[in-house]
């Protein structure tokens, strides 16, 4: 031996609550970045809303479910779009009030 003692390492083992706080931190950084990414822009020359589904469309699509058919001027469809969602304004062409599982 030489007669030096070892040099003590600083402890760096790191406790729950410095793990939790670091995990805090790098998820409100990740949320902010993606809070402050600009909305995609529908595709040039693309439509800017779906095509209208007429009664033939909605005839069609009820024949293959159980709940009902709802098109934008039917009674109810306000309600069933909202109960949807909401914290965002939907504008769909149609609903499907579903009342089985199958109807999803």
């Amino acid at each position: 031996m030489s007669g030096h003692s070892p040099v003590p390492l600083p402890d760096t083992r790191l406790g729950r609550r410095t793990v939790l706080g670091l995990g805090a931190a790098i998820g409100t950084a990740a949320l902010l970045a993606a809070c402050d990414t600009p909305a995609a822009e529908p595709a040039p020359g693309g439509p800017a809303s779906p095509a209208p589904i007429g009664p033939a469309d909605a005839a069609t699509l009820q024949s293959g479910v159980s709940g009902r058919v709802l098109l934008p001027a039917d009674a109810g469809f306000a309600e069933e779009v909202a109960a949807y969602n909401l914290t965002a304004t939907l504008k769909p062409a149609v609903v499907v009030a579903a009342r089985t599982a199958a109807d999803v």
